[in-house]
């Protein structure tokens, strides 16, 4: 299978070095409006650099996407309008109506469309569905320090993204019933600085934290169930169950899950080859992505109303 990859900064890099180890595809051309971009990694990784959009996409099966999230929308239409299926890195879009129009897109021209929710591949929450038993309060922590790359959008839609998808996934995509957020422009024009705050119908809440201004990077969950603490680090995919076995005697019982550490940019990129060699539905699909989307949109335009009075 003729592989793609537009955009190769930062993260398109890893995907032309991810898929070149994939067995089952062929990295047939990149493409980068930074001509001197595409010519490194050409270089580093001998495939084959294309001068323009048009040829490249007439000589490849399969794109992967990894442009700014603010040109998702153009270039993802130009892809599936060929009838070519797409990985696209998150956000989907910039906006849910630029979303719904991707998806109906892809629909109409039965391309298979995957969105690079790139937490649902980390081995701890792969190890997670086994203990989630109805949980109380999910608190999510993104912190990371400031880089120029991703200020085309606010921290929603760039770090806090991945923790509503996670949290979407984790209660079965259920729309809260309250939302009530908190931010801050910092160093940009855009929020660099979120917290949200969910309430669900039933009783369920959650909180979300996300910084591209911090001294150094984290990535926490932590769920609370009945009698029950998971404390989940993202960052080196470990998972502690803490069950409270008697709480007048203060008797409590650890355990860290042995956790088979991956690569999971190599694996979602995998799963992408084989849904479209299998034509079979994506883990996170345009749907999945879109109500992500939906959310974070409501967030920013609660924070735009208080910021305008």
């Amino acid at each position: 299978m003729r592989v793609a990859v537009i955009g190769v900064g930062h993260l398109g890099r890893y995907h032309v070095q991810n898929l070149i180890n994939i067995r089952k595809a062929d990295v047939c051309g990149i493409y980068d409006i930074q001509k001197d971009r595409s010519l490194a990694v050409a270089e580093e990784f001998d495939v084959r650099v294309f001068d323009d959009l048009d040829s490249l996409l007439d000589s490849c099966d399969v794109v992967s996407l990894a442009t700014p999230a603010t040109t998702h929308y153009s270039i993802a239409g130009q892809i599936l309008e060929k009838g070519k299926d797409l990985f696209v890195e998150k956000p989907l879009c910039c906006s849910s109506s630029q979303a719904k129009e991707i998806i109906n897109l892809a629909e109409k021209k039965g391309c298979i469309l995957q969105v690079g929710h790139i937490e649902r591949y980390n081995p701890a929450i792969v190890a997670l569905n086994p203990l989630l038993d109805n949980p109380k309060y999910l608190e999510f922590f993104r912190i990371a320090p400031f880089n120029n790359r991703g200020t085309d959008t606010s921290v929603i839609m760039d770090l806090m993204i991945h923790d509503i998808d996670l949290l979407n996934y984790i209660l079965g995509y259920r729309k809260p019933e309250k939302i009530v957020a908190h931010g801050a422009s910092l160093f940009s024009e855009e929020y660099d600085l979120v917290k949200a705050h969910f309430s669900y119908i039933d009783g369920v809440w959650a909180e979300c934290t996300a910084s591209r201004v911090s001294l150094e990077s984290k990535r926490k969950l932590r769920i609370f169930q009945q009698g029950e603490l998971i404390d989940i680090d993202l960052s080196d995919s470990s998972v502690r169950d803490i069950k409270i076995k008697d709480y007048a005697r203060q008797e409590i019982e650890i355990e860290d899950l042995k956790i088979k550490k991956s690569n999971y940019l190599l694996n979602e990129l995998n799963d992408f080859i084989t849904n479209v060699n299998n034509r079979t539905k994506p883990l996170t699909g345009g749907s999945e992505a879109l109500f992500a989307i939906e959310i974070a949109e409501e967030i920013t335009c609660i924070l735009k109303k208080q910021h305008s009075h």
